[in-house]
């Protein structure tokens, strides 16, 4: 196949594949594919729809996720954010079984440098939360992380120790040995004056007067 690409904004144009044993080629008129973007661009809010809205730019690329409910988790990319409703997302994650969480909530993409805690530790990381029942039967809210096995924000995720794809591992605290017991969503990355701190929602005192 041959593309000629003769005018417009070559930033709509994301992904191009094919199959096929013959030579292919993409050209180009009228205008440098590589020249600095300039001017305005318009958009109109909301530019996705979706709960717990996400999103990160690498490379290029914006990279947007959300709560989307229990059956998968997608991420869209897109070069522009205007795009993002344009895109075809990528399925990242699937629970495999019964035992997997019934919710996924609050969706976030953060990297982390071999610089922040070792080479053996960077790339691109999947924070969660996801109901899963406690002791007394009920659903409770919990949170889990999982890392990009193939290195991009949009590759498929898997355990960040074994790497075996679509499992993770809950996130813990080494202060408090019943973390993982408690009412946790939303968690997130801060880095402060060099200092990278967890932040996440909770609740206590559920069905008594001192509710928060």
């Amino acid at each position: 196949w041959h593309v000629n690409v003769r005018a417009g904004s070559l930033g709509r144009l994301s992904e191009l594949s094919g199959k096929g044993a013959a030579a292919s080629q993409i050209t180009f008129d009228s205008f440098d594919p590589e020249a600095e973007a300039e001017g305005e661009i318009e958009f109109k809010n909301p530019i996705r729809r979706g709960p717990d809205p996400w999103i990160t730019y690498w490379e290029g690329y914006y990279y947007y996720t959300a709560t989307m409910g229990a059956e998968r988790l997608l991420v869209w990319k897109a070069p522009n954010l205007t795009d993002l409703h344009r895109t075809i997302p990528k399925t990242v994650y699937v629970p495999q079984d019964e035992t997997d969480f019934k919710g996924l909530w609050s969706p976030e993409l953060h990297y982390f440098s071999a610089s922040d805690f070792g080479p053996e530790h960077e790339g691109w990381y999947l924070y969660l939360a996801g109901n899963r029942k406690n002791a007394e039967g009920n659903a409770m809210p919990v949170m889990f992380v999982m890392k990009s096995l193939d290195g991009k924000p949009d590759g498929q995720y898997g355990h960040p120790v074994t790497g075996e794809p679509n499992k993770y591992i809950s996130i813990d605290s080494c202060a408090d040995i019943d973390f993982t017991r408690i009412w946790a969503v939303g968690q997130t990355i801060v880095r402060i004056n060099g200092k990278i701190y967890s932040l996440f929602v909770t609740e206590e005192g559920r069905k008594t007067p001192d509710f928060v």
